[in-house]
């Protein structure tokens, strides 16, 4: 059997796994706990097994456990990103926005270093995610469409500091930012800037292994920052299929 077979073979083990863990996590965390503690060295080893675990911890003893336990792991791997953002989350949780927001900043710093080293999306991606954009705005039902025609759209591979230490995800998929339509009306005078930024590193890393999706996901996502511009309702949500 060659290398490609038992890649094959271990990819199809880990879902199995996961799935089986998903099912449990939810209905019976206990045992949940003791499938992943009982796995192979091999699934143990897997960033997926410590963030399943610390998922299970909080279910059982809430997300201080599930924090200390996360920082323990930090200790020995520091550079581990995905468990700087389930701490985060767990802070936050916790009412701790201080070490939420450290954390954020840390996951936001990993990542960023990790695109550096792994990879620039290429212009004909971008261009894909700007045009897809730009065409779910164009599709937008007549009395939308008029008042999103100019609101414009930016691409950044990422959220920056300054939006992360305000709160935002360093993971989001996009921003709307600046002033509603309904406030800029009522403030015209201060030429209020609005602006939807889709992060195009948080959209390829989500879903960049099937382009279908990823741009599935870039049109809701505009169609959502949309939504906050023109202070839609779920009613109207709906009517956009986003509800």
């Amino acid at each position: 059997m060659g290398n490609g077979d038992d890649e094959n073979d271990f990819d199809e083990k880990v879902r199995s796994f996961f799935a089986r863990f998903d099912a449990l996590v939810a209905e019976n965390p206990r045992e949940a706990l003791v499938l992943l503690d009982e796995a192979t060295s091999e699934i143990r080893d897997l960033d997926e097994w410590v963030i399943g675990r610390s998922e299970v911890i909080v279910a059982l003893d809430g997300p201080r456990a599930a924090a200390a336990w996360l920082e323990a792991v930090l200790e020995q791997h520091p550079g581990f990103a995905d468990a700087h953002y389930c701490l985060a989350g767990y802070y936050e949780t916790l009412g701790e926005r201080a070490l939420a927001t450290r954390h954020r900043l840390e996951t936001l710093r990993l990542d960023g270093a990790a695109d550096a080293i792994a990879f620039e999306l290429d212009g004909a991606i971008l261009e894909q995610i700007a045009s897809t954009a730009g065409a779910a705005i164009h599709k937008l039902p007549e009395e939308y469409r008029q008042l999103a025609a100019q609101l414009p759209v930016f691409l950044e591979a990422r959220p920056n500091e300054q939006v992360v230490c305000d709160g935002l995800d360093p993971r989001a998929l996009g921003l709307f930012a600046g002033a509603t339509h309904s406030e800029r009306g009522a403030l015209d005078s201060l030429n209020s800037a609005s602006a939807i930024t889709l992060y195009t590193h948080c959209l390829w890393d989500a879903y960049g292994l099937d382009e279908r999706e990823l741009l599935e996901e870039v049109r809701i996502t505009v169609l959502h920052e949309v939504g906050h511009y023109l202070g839609l309702d779920e009613d109207e949500l709906e009517k956009l299929g986003l509800g």
